[in-house]
């Protein structure tokens, strides 16, 4: 993951459009076509444009093996930011729910399972879909504009995350930094990384037990050779996505 400065964040996305070609793209929220699905989630992803994953199978959406880019924004003193941070939050995760793939085997399986209030999402999320999606990609977009307004010394991720007390941090965090060798490159860290890992995961330097090391990543499609098309892998009528399992030496 990169995190960098919502002005600097603002650059990145102007830049799309040179990437054509190059054999990289960007995605972002909302973008949408025929042949990728729509992608939902906030904040930025940096891809190899020749290779294709597809997470979720509910949810439609390809891209290629990407870098995560977070923008960080300004919390003010007045507590305006927290509100906002809920607000934006739930706007996001009713935008999501609008753009799920709902399927008869989801509804089945949640009345057999007596998830009346599932089944009366899915209902719901069927029938005024176009209406929710809209309504929902529209007020994150209005939040995300006023989140950019707020003035502060301390910075935050406002998208869907730990909280936003956990994810706050002086400024300085991202102006006084250090070069530290990663994957035969330097890369821009805080000085004090250790406040920040230790704000984010608590005691970050020892490895949790294995049974605790649970993914959050999902994998329904993967090619690392080519970029598919979202129809084409449709028509393969794969069997449900599984977590990844990482391996750890």
């Amino acid at each position: 993951d990169v995190c960098m400065p919502r002005e600097d964040y603002e650059k990145v996305i102007a830049l799309r459009g040179e990437l054509k070609g190059s054999g990289y793209e960007i995605f972002k929220f909302g973008d949408e076509s025929s042949d990728t699905g729509t992608y939902t989630t906030s904040f930025l992803k940096f891809c190899d444009a020749n290779t294709t994953i597809w997470e979720k199978k509910s949810m439609p959406c390809i891209f290629g093996v990407f870098v995560d880019i977070f923008p960080l924004d300004a919390v003010d003193n007045e507590g305006n930011g927290k509100k906002l941070c809920e607000q934006y939050d739930g706007a996001l995760w009713h935008y999501y729910l609008a753009m799920h793939k709902w399927s008869i085997k989801d509804l089945y399986k949640n009345i057999t399972s007596h998830k009346f209030r599932s089944s009366i999402t899915f209902l719901f999320n069927v029938l005024v879909r176009t209406h929710r999606k809209r309504h929902y990609f529209n007020l994150a977009n209005k939040l995300e504009n006023e989140i950019k307004e707020l003035k502060g010394e301390n910075v935050a991720y406002y998208g869907l995350g730990f909280s936003l007390e956990r994810e706050t941090f002086p400024k300085s965090l991202t102006t006084n930094l250090i070069k530290v060798p990663f994957e035969g490159i330097e890369i821009n860290v805080p000085a004090e990384y250790d406040v920040y890992l230790t704000q984010l995961y608590k005691d970050w330097r020892t490895p949790p037990p294995p049974e605790q090391r649970i993914t959050h990543h999902y994998l329904y499609f993967q090619d690392l050779d080519k970029r598919w098309k979202l129809k084409d892998v449709e028509k393969l009528d794969l069997p449900e996505e599984k977590a990844i399992n990482y391996k750890v030496d």
